[in-house]
């Protein structure tokens, strides 16, 4: 698809990308880190991969017709739900390496609980945003129980670890207002069974919306319980860690939430979005408002970045060597067909290289999961 690798191109130039001022906040972060962040002489590999159980676009039938009526279009309408294939074939991966301990590599996928549920909402005239959570199926797969088996698969294996990405990936508040006011985009998206989401983006399927976590203390409160007690009750865990979508939360509201709710620790950047626009910085470790944060050191993104095995193999090493924890991450979209059968190839290829490739350089190396990591840290700040 011509048009598919243009994209591609212009946001692996920068054409589509960083700010500066995010570029500074990833600098200072990883200063802020280095100086500050927890150490261990473990050589711990960590696998934090987000977006699981989301839908975002449905075909490449739809990508056409997207094409036709914007030219802004980013990478993430490029993100599909998974597949039960595409989740095996990373429990292939996962499990064609063993560490020290002759245990398997580990991934954390970072589940949202809920999708919009078109049907409903379009019948109640956009009057409330009904939601589909993702035990009772999803718009985009038909063959729902499949793709639990192939969960709950990887999870009895213990290849695949669990951990609560957010209620939904987007802001429900902002995306009933805008089919509300019948936004041109928004309702365009919708027609596709998609609905927008993230910061300072726009067109078909990325309208612009706050982050999940922006609002008031009761919004919050009720979204941050509401995501956990539906993690609990469809996995039959509590999710001791978690990520908010798009890296963005208000403080401290979230994360005493959160405390309040069982989780130990929050996942993320060096940096978090806050809801003037600003940022806070974390290090790996630091305690504060009741809850750990934990910092991504090693980024995977061959979708997006062009990452190559080599590239995050010396980043793991970089981290290693600075008696670090290595922690990657990674999306979902870097592992997925539904849109693009060659680039799943290419990311299941390259993480299997880094994994392989990190095993003879690290024949110590341990890997372990997000909510495994941060118990560990807990115990030591």
């Amino acid at each position: 698809m011509k048009k598919f690798e243009q994209i591609i191109k212009k946001v692996r130039h920068g054409d589509i990308g960083k700010s500066l001022k995010l570029r500074w906040d990833r600098y200072y972060g990883r200063k802020l880190n280095y100086f500050h962040g927890w150490r261990t002489k473990q050589k711990l590999l960590v696998i934090e991969s987000d977006d699981w159980g989301c839908e975002h676009i449905r075909s490449t039938e739809s990508i056409k017709m997207i094409e036709q009526g914007t030219a802004n279009i980013g990478t993430s309408t490029f993100d599909s739900l998974e597949t039960p294939r595409d989740v095996q074939r990373l429990c292939d991966v996962l499990c064609s390496v063993t560490d020290q301990n002759n245990n398997n590599a580990i991934a954390t996928l970072n589940f949202v609980m809920a999708n919009a549920n078109f049907e409903a909402v379009k019948n109640n005239g956009f009057s409330e945003m009904k939601l589909k959570t993702i035990d009772q199926g999803w718009n985009h797969e038909p063959n729902a129980d499949f793709l639990w088996s192939a969960y709950r698969a990887g999870i009895n294996k213990k290849l695949l670890v669990p951990q609560l990405h957010g209620i939904t990936h987007f802001n429900t508040e902002d995306g009933l207002e805008l089919l509300k006011k019948g936004d041109e985009q928004t309702i365009k998206a919708f027609d596709l069974l998609m609905i927008g989401e993230g910061q300072e983006k726009t067109g078909i399927g990325l309208k612009s919306m706050s982050p999940i976590y922006f609002g008031s203390d009761k919004v919050i409160e009720r979204k941050v319980e509401m995501g956990l007690s539906e993690f609990k009750r469809i996995f039959g865990v509590e999710s001791k860690t978690s990520i908010a979508p798009c890296y963005g939360w208000s403080s401290p509201q979230t994360e005493n939430a959160m405390a309040k709710h069982g989780v130990i620790a929050m996942q993320g950047r060096e940096y978090q979005h806050l809801p003037n626009g600003k940022t806070s910085l974390h290090f790996m470790g630091q305690r504060k408002y009741n809850i750990i944060y934990m910092v991504r050191n090693c980024f995977f993104e061959p979708f997006a970045d062009g990452t190559t095995a080599d590239e995050c193999v010396e980043q793991i090493r970089w981290q290693f060597d600075h008696d670090f924890p290595a922690v990657i991450s990674t999306h979902r979209i870097n592992y997925t067909s539904r849109i693009s059968e060659k680039a799943a190839d290419t990311g299941l290829k390259v993480l299997s290289q880094v994994l392989k490739k990190i095993k003879i350089l690290y024949p110590q190396v341990e890997f372990c999961s997000s909510e495994t990591l941060a118990m560990l840290i807990n115990k030591q700040v």
